[in-house]
């Protein structure tokens, strides 16, 4: 094990990383859509200043249209006026078929229901790693607790061997002066 070294947590904790990887797809997925709801709305903000600035000139062409005494007879008059009802009727056929019955208040709570999903999305990711933090510290103190026991129990080992050395060289010490007793006793 000397020399290699991984910088990726050990997962034993019940939120493996698939799961993580999984919240953050559906995140990046909310965003999207989001990102596409408001891009609609925008357009529906477009569409709705062109409504407003289209009637708004239509009714100015139509007044001239109406009011004007220039016309050689009423039949060119109809046949202009028929013609802006035609554009008028164009333009609504285009504006129902651009939104699909979408309203701008139906786009705008979506786009706030995705915004809160991805906020509990982040909540809930923050939550599982908060876990495997607190599963990593408390490993790191049982592994800390095991080391102080193995150093203590290796201080003890030592501090034994040398009392059992000590009490060797002793015995040996003792044994060699009764030797040398009894050789000199004996000569």
């Amino acid at each position: 094990m000397s020399g290699t070294h991984s910088l990726a947590p050990a997962s034993n904790s019940g939120n493996p990383p698939l799961v993580k990887d999984e919240i953050l797809e559906r995140i990046q997925r909310a965003k999207e859509s989001i990102q596409g709801k408001q891009n609609a709305l925008s357009k529906m903000q477009d569409r709705e200043t062109f409504r407003t600035g289209f009637g708004s000139k239509m009714a100015g062409v139509r007044n001239l249209v109406e009011v004007g005494g220039f016309w050689n007879d009423k039949e060119e008059q109809k046949q202009l006026l028929d013609a802006i009802e035609v554009v008028y009727k164009l333009q609504e056929k285009f504006e129902s078929q651009v939104f699909h019955g979408e309203s701008k208040t139906q786009v705008d709570q979506d786009i706030k229901a995705l915004k809160v999903q991805v906020n509990d999305l982040h909540r809930e990711r923050v939550a599982m790693i908060q876990e495997e933090a607190q599963e990593a510290e408390t490993k790191a103190r049982d592994w800390k607790l095991a080391l102080l026991e193995a150093k203590k129990a290796q201080e003890e080992d030592s501090t034994e061997r040398e009392e059992a050395q000590h009490d060797a060289d002793h015995t040996a010490a003792q044994l060699e002066k009764t030797g040398s007793d009894h050789s000199s006793n004996a000569g």
